[in-house]
Protein backbone atom coordinates (compact mmCIF):
# COMPACT_ATOMS: atom_id res chain seq x y z
CA UNK A 1 0.00 0.00 0.00
CA UNK A 2 3.01 2.38 0.83
CA UNK A 3 4.36 1.71 -2.70
CA UNK A 4 1.23 2.54 -4.32
CA UNK A 5 1.16 6.01 -2.29
CA UNK A 6 4.69 7.00 -2.95
CA UNK A 7 3.87 6.18 -6.85
CA UNK A 8 0.93 8.24 -6.61
CA UNK A 9 2.84 11.25 -4.85
CA UNK A 10 5.55 11.23 -7.63
CA UNK A 11 3.12 11.38 -10.41
CA UNK A 12 0.98 13.98 -8.79
CA UNK A 13 5.11 15.88 -9.04
CA UNK A 14 5.34 15.11 -12.24
CA UNK A 15 2.47 16.97 -12.93
CA UNK A 16 2.89 20.24 -11.47
CA UNK A 17 6.34 20.37 -12.57
CA UNK A 18 5.35 19.92 -15.97
CA UNK A 19 2.69 22.51 -15.62
CA UNK A 20 4.55 25.08 -13.90
CA UNK A 21 8.35 25.42 -15.08
CA UNK A 22 7.90 28.33 -17.46
CA UNK A 23 5.43 30.81 -19.24
CA UNK A 24 4.78 29.24 -22.60
CA UNK A 25 5.79 25.31 -21.61
CA UNK A 26 3.91 22.63 -20.54
CA UNK A 27 0.81 21.29 -21.03
CA UNK A 28 -0.81 24.20 -18.92
CA UNK A 29 1.19 26.91 -20.98
CA UNK A 30 -2.05 27.96 -22.61
CA UNK A 31 -3.83 28.70 -19.74
CA UNK A 32 -0.78 30.89 -17.96
CA UNK A 33 -0.98 34.62 -19.02
CA UNK A 34 2.11 36.92 -18.97
CA UNK A 35 1.00 40.75 -17.72
CA UNK A 36 2.31 43.56 -19.68
CA UNK A 37 2.40 47.08 -19.23
CA UNK A 38 1.57 49.86 -21.05
CA UNK A 39 4.57 50.78 -21.94
CA UNK A 40 5.41 46.97 -22.75
CA UNK A 41 2.07 46.75 -24.92
CA UNK A 42 2.79 49.45 -27.09
CA UNK A 43 6.56 49.04 -28.08
CA UNK A 44 5.55 45.07 -28.94
CA UNK A 45 2.51 46.90 -31.10
CA UNK A 46 5.41 49.54 -32.88
CA UNK A 47 7.51 46.32 -33.45
CA UNK A 48 5.12 44.70 -34.93
CA UNK A 49 4.17 47.24 -37.33
CA UNK A 50 7.72 48.10 -37.90
CA UNK A 51 8.35 44.59 -38.52
CA UNK A 52 4.81 44.66 -41.06
CA UNK A 53 6.56 47.64 -42.93
CA UNK A 54 10.05 46.41 -43.91
CA UNK A 55 8.39 43.21 -44.99
CA UNK A 56 6.21 45.24 -47.47
CA UNK A 57 9.27 47.07 -48.41
CA UNK A 58 11.19 44.05 -49.08
CA UNK A 59 8.17 42.79 -50.88
CA UNK A 60 8.34 45.79 -53.18
CA UNK A 61 12.10 45.87 -53.77
CA UNK A 62 12.05 42.19 -55.02
CA UNK A 63 9.30 42.97 -57.65
CA UNK A 64 10.88 45.92 -58.58
CA UNK A 65 14.22 43.81 -58.74
CA UNK A 66 12.44 40.70 -61.02
CA UNK A 67 10.44 43.35 -63.29
CA UNK A 68 13.99 44.74 -63.94
CA UNK A 69 15.72 41.67 -64.49
CA UNK A 70 12.09 40.81 -66.68
CA UNK A 71 13.56 43.98 -68.97
CA UNK A 72 16.83 43.28 -69.37
CA UNK A 73 16.16 39.47 -70.64
CA UNK A 74 13.75 41.16 -73.02
CA UNK A 75 15.86 43.23 -74.40
CA UNK A 76 18.62 41.03 -74.84
CA UNK A 77 16.07 38.28 -76.74
CA UNK A 78 14.99 40.98 -79.17
CA UNK A 79 18.43 41.52 -79.85
CA UNK A 80 19.13 37.91 -80.31
CA UNK A 81 16.16 37.39 -83.00
CA UNK A 82 17.41 40.87 -84.67
CA UNK A 83 20.75 39.51 -85.00
CA UNK A 84 19.62 35.76 -86.12
CA UNK A 85 16.85 37.91 -88.72
CA UNK A 86 19.93 39.58 -90.09
CA UNK A 87 22.09 36.25 -90.85
CA UNK A 88 22.26 35.32 -94.92
CA UNK A 89 20.17 32.03 -95.65
CA UNK A 90 22.40 29.61 -96.99
CA UNK A 91 20.89 27.74 -100.36
CA UNK A 92 20.14 24.04 -99.11
CA UNK A 93 22.28 21.21 -100.36
CA UNK A 94 20.34 18.97 -102.67
CA UNK A 95 21.24 15.81 -103.32
CA UNK A 96 21.31 13.91 -106.40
Amino acid sequence: MKKHLIYIILILMAGVCLAAPAPGWGPLSSKIKVKHTKAEKQRIREDRKAKMAARKRDKIAREAQITEHEEVYAAKRKERQLKSARKPVKPMKTTR
